[in-house]
């Protein structure tokens, strides 16, 4: 599927979710050719995706499921990426987590860009984008932000 011609029905199946912490107390330069690379990223979470075509076809639904059991209820729109140029999508994510009291609320804000997936010649979007955690997350404040890649399984 070329990126340039789809809807947001295309986009349902299972999805690869990977997510990086942007830290931006700990920047660092750019790293000089032949040097060693240095990151200022560091993973935040992996888990599947897994999304259907809702039945008035504005929206996608599904749930996002992580490795140590949490799962996020998932709501997929179709958006302008970042900025306003490219296809694009706006996803939320909303669950609970165990906490000390009780479960904690998560919640989530994602935008973004349809990409093709180079390592299958271009035949299938990946999406990129940004992140934020709204409310609570396990490990940042509120607000914590970082980027994000789904990759169609």
């Amino acid at each position: 599927m070329a990126t340039s011609s789809w809807t947001l029905a295309d986009l349902a199946g299972n999805w690869r979710h990977t997510s990086f912490l942007l830290d931006p107390d700990s920047l660092i330069p750019a790293t000089p050719p032949g040097a060693a690379k240095q990151s200022m990223a560091e993973l935040w979470a992996t888990g599947a995706l897994q999304l259907e075509a809702s039945a008035g076809g504005d929206t996608l639904t599904g749930k996002l499921t992580f490795p140590n059991g949490i799962e996020l209820a998932i709501t997929v729109r179709e958006a302008p990426d970042l900025f306003g140029k490219a296809p694009g999508v706006s996803i939320e994510g909303s669950g609970a987590a165990p906490g000390p009291a009780g479960s904690v609320p998560l919640l989530y804000h994602l935008v973004g860009t349809l990409s093709p997936d180079w390592r299958k010649g271009g035949s299938e979007p990946v999406i990129v984008g940004a992140i934020r955690a709204a409310a609570f997350d396990p490990r940042g404040p509120t607000g914590t932000v970082g980027a994000f890649v789904l990759v169609r399984q």
